[in-house]
């Protein structure tokens, strides 16, 4: 046994002093692509990302993979040029007008190959001017838009690659003054290309007409509204991308160069003197100038008892109420007496108080921040207000359509599945649901993957439905921290209390061998754990089934330690020279510490207490 020890170590010793030889791959890359260097080292780098789409955050390119940033950017660039950034826009006409676009999207594909930063960077700089020229030579509306986006992208990557190739090149981070330096010159190429769109006749009218309405003059007349903005769904989806690009780079670092954020020129009546208004500000002035009921209120403290706390603001959402018309004014009363329809007002179809879907836009421009909203039913009728906001608005905490009973369907529940996974609440109580609605709770409670509160207290749910929701959460192994029922028609309570905790007992069999089930069945409460945590007992009888365990008595093992020693000593006497060699002492050194290890465990030494007080116990 010794010999075969130091054989081996002869051996090993052997291969150790031979030189290796590596056989290169000829067909090997010269390295990673410098893209993937850029974005994976410079955090900053990836905010580009961010202004090539509306509903882009800059708390998402913070957990994007720096390997993928580039593809994305590439990806979402040719469907910029193919199809735009207009939300809700039902048709997309190309400009073809602008060659410079192709060779700026192809300069960037060919610049996410390269392994060098020069060579990167060569290529960002031909992206960026082709991207810059395009966009100021393009004339409509909807591709311009588009291709600011992109242009604003390039440039960032342009500023920020420019910063890196000065710090040493090799992805080196820019540090202080240079680092704020590229992001304040980026910003401020990004505020001089919107204030070129903003400050351009047709696109103050857009806001004009739907703000204050007294009209744009240029060119010694009064500006006509553009006959594809007659749609309300392009009017609407310009406001909501320019105000959008506007808040993505004002939150873009650094934040003191916001004070040079371009502003919308508005006329005010003759003799008001005009107002220069920031972005930001606009969509809220356009929903309170048209009477949508945009109130920011916290939830009120009287139901705390029965429903689950709402942190922070709640926006609530809602149609203006129908006109209320002066019936002193004659017209008014004439028309009446001869029984003819007054209409709607101002609330008519083509004008700019009238009730449409591309509202839901206007909202998801106000609502920048992360917040709670709460559906009425106005909006829940109102086709494409609901989809527009909960696709393009905030990331949303809670989801609110209580008391909108009759009003919530089975497509307003797939429209919640939108909202992504950052819902941790959703308040579906007083909404008239019955058991038909069963299979559409279920789809939107698996969409909602976060989802940590249903709320579907005051609806028709009878004690079999009830039953099978909570069943079919325990089989998909959905977590909530709490579902409210109460209120709903669930038959005998001690009944339907027992049947639950049997569906939540068994969804718990898979965590029970590891201690983690408690049931209190006399307080009607059960608590489990969710899942077993990887490489535990309960885990690996869960996934690799019951032959993982292995038992034998605590006597046996203690025996077999006895005998393992006996055996070490009879070896050591019996050949002295083998033991006292390097490798013998070794070997002998980790078989007893190995056995000394298993003697000392908890299990033995709790068997020989007992053994010990057993037979104090017969003394």
């Amino acid at each position: 046994m010794i010999d075969d020890i130091d054989t081996s170590l002869q051996t090993q010793n052997q291969q150790l002093a031979t030189p290796q030889k590596f056989v290169l791959d000829q067909d090997a890359k010269e390295g990673i692509a410098y893209v993937s260097k850029l974005f994976t080292n410079d955090r900053l780098s990836r905010e580009a990302f961010t202004f090539l789409a509306p509903e882009n955050s800059s708390e998402d390119v913070i957990i994007m993979d720096g390997e993928t940033v580039g593809r994305w950017i590439l990806e979402v660039g040719h469907r910029l040029f193919e199809e735009g950034s207009l939300p809700g826009l039902p048709s997309w006409e190309q400009e073809d007008s602008s060659p410079e676009l192709r060779v700026s999207l192809k300069a960037w594909e060919d610049a996410l190959s390269v392994p060098m930063g020069p060579n990167f960077a060569e290529l960002v700089e031909k992206a960026f001017k082709q991207a810059e020229a395009g966009f100021f030579q393009l004339g409509r509306l909807a591709p311009r838009l588009a291709a600011l986006r992109w242009c604003s992208c390039m440039a960032w990557v342009r500023f920020r690659t420019l910063a890196v190739m000065e710090a040493g090149g090799n992805c080196s981070i820019p540090q202080g003054a240079a680092s704020r330096d590229a992001c304040e010159q980026a910003k401020r190429f990004i505020f001089k290309a919107l204030d070129s769109v903003v400050s351009e006749p047709k696109v103050r009218v857009l806001f004009d007409y739907d703000l204050v309405g007294e009209g744009v003059w240029h060119g010694g007349g009064k500006e006509p509204l553009p006959e594809e903005s007659e749609d309300e769904w392009h009017r609407r989806s310009c406001e909501f991308d320019i105000c959008r690009i506007a808040h993505q780079v004002e939150r873009a670092p650094p934040v003191d160069v916001n004070a040079s954020m371009p502003r919308l020129l508005v006329m005010q009546p003759f003799g008001t003197p005009h107002k220069r208004l920031r972005l930001a500000e606009v969509p809220r002035m356009i929903l309170d100038r048209n009477k949508w009921y945009t109130e920011v209120a916290n939830m009120p403290l009287l139901n705390l008892c029965s429903k689950s706390a709402v942190v922070g603001p709640i926006l609530h959402m809602e149609v203006p109420p129908p006109p209320d018309f002066d019936l002193e004014d004659p017209e008014v009363r004439s028309k009446v007496e001869r029984g003819e329809d007054l209409g709607k007002a101002e609330q008519e179809d083509g004008l700019p108080g009238a009730l449409h879907g591309s509202v839901g836009l206007l909202y998801a421009a106000l609502a920048f921040e992360e917040l709670t909203v709460h559906f009425h039913p106005g909006s829940l009728l109102l086709e494409g207000l609901m989809e527009m906001f909960v696709h393009y608005g905030p990331k949303l905490r809670t989801i609110s359509l209580a008391g909108n009973a009759g009003f919530v369907n089975e497509d307003s529940l797939s429209l919640l599945t939108l909202a992504g996974d950052t819902v941790k609440t959703l308040d579906l109580e007083g909404c008239d649901l019955d058991p038909s609605y069963l299979e559409g709770i279920l789809n939107t409670v698996k969409s909602l993957r976060a989802l940590q509160v249903l709320d579907l207290a005051g609806n028709k749910l009878d004690g079999p439905t009830a039953l099978n929701l909570v069943a079919a959460l325990c089989d998909n192994r959905i977590d909530l921290d709490i579902l409210r029922l109460d209120g709903n028609p669930l038959g005998t309570p001690e009944v339907f209390k027992n049947e639950v905790a049997t569906l939540l007992a068994t969804r718990g069999e898979s965590v029970v061998a590891g201690g983690d089930l408690v049931l209190h069945l006399g307080d009607d409460a059960v608590r489990w754990c969710a899942t077993p945590k990887d490489g535990c007992l309960a885990w690996r009888l869960r996934e690799e089934g019951g032959d993982v365990v292995r038992t034998t008595s605590l006597k046996e093992m203690d025996r077999m330690v006895a005998q393992t020693e006996v055996q070490l000593q009879r070896w050591e006497a019996s050949d002295p020279r083998a033991a006292k060699s390097a490798g013998g002492r070794d070997w002998l050194r980790r078989k007893r510490l190995h056995n000394a290890r298993v003697w000392s465990s908890p299990g033995l030494r709790f068997y020989r207490k007992q053994r010990t007080w057993l037979a104090s116990q017969k003394d």
